[in-house]
């Protein structure tokens, strides 16, 4: 029998070749890796691979251990509409990159809580009517990058486009937001949060277009924006 290891605690011959099937519990991500989803694929056959990739984004991201050990770790995910609010939490220590760019990839929502380094390429973030809440969320202490263009549309009872929220950071240098059809705010920064945008754009949001208070900074080089409300600081907010 192999000697037990005290990084991977089990043989080391033993690990499997797709390091993304670590036990998120125990492992620590021990290389760079790429975890695979395409429309169809399988979360119960499938084991990440490109010759057997997962049916969800979301199956790709519980697959993989919250602590990257300083590597990267990419989703990448093929080209289709995936009915399902993504939930990103407590991934450290390294770089997770969700999406590959030029691809057209549409999510429900995205949920990003207590996670640090986190590189979106998904072009569309879109709910149907009844979802009410924030359609991209980032908050508690993460951070995030836009990598490539994004739109987000609300629709129906749904309060905010983009929330950051919690002391988090929300980036999209070089890159355009298009946010539509919010009834709350299309942007949202606050409780010391950080949102530097390069191009903002939108229309038919029916309050406030750009949020920022309780100490947050929204920055922006270029915005046009239409709301009913316009644009609003207040409570600390810049």
């Amino acid at each position: 029998m192999a000697e037990m290891t005290k990084e991977y605690l089990v043989p080391a011959e033993d690990i499997a070749i797709n390091k993304a099937l670590f036990d998120q519990k125990a492992y620590t991500l021990p290389e760079d890796v790429t975890v695979y989803v395409t429309p169809s694929g399988n979360d119960f056959s499938g084991d990440g691979s490109s010759v057997a990739p997962y049916r969800t984004i979301q199956a790709a991201i519980n697959a993989l251990p919250r602590h990257l050990g300083g590597h990267t770790a990419t989703i990448d995910i093929a080209g289709g509409t995936y009915e399902e609010r993504i939930n990103i939490e407590g991934f450290s220590s390294g770089k997770l990159i969700v999406g590959q760019p030029q691809r057209s990839v549409a999510v429900r929502g995205v949920n990003v809580v207590n996670s640090d380094h986190v590189t979106f390429n998904i072009p569309n973030v879109t709910w149907a009517s009844g979802f009410s809440g924030t359609i991209f969320y980032v908050g508690f202490n993460s951070s995030v990058a836009l990598a490539s263009d994004m739109t987000v549309r609300c629709a129906g009872s749904t309060e905010v486009g983009i929330g950051v929220t919690q002391a988090s950071n929300l980036t999209a240098n070089g890159t355009m937001v298009t946010v539509l059809n919010c009834e709350r705010s299309a942007v949202l920064a606050t409780y010391g949060s950080n949102v530097a945008l390069t191009t903002i754009a939108g229309s038919n949001n029916t309050a406030a277009g750009l949020v920022s208070e309780r100490g947050s900074i929204l920055s922006y080089t270029t915005a046009t924006i239409a709301s009913t409300v316009g644009n609003v600081a207040r409570m600390g907010g810049r």
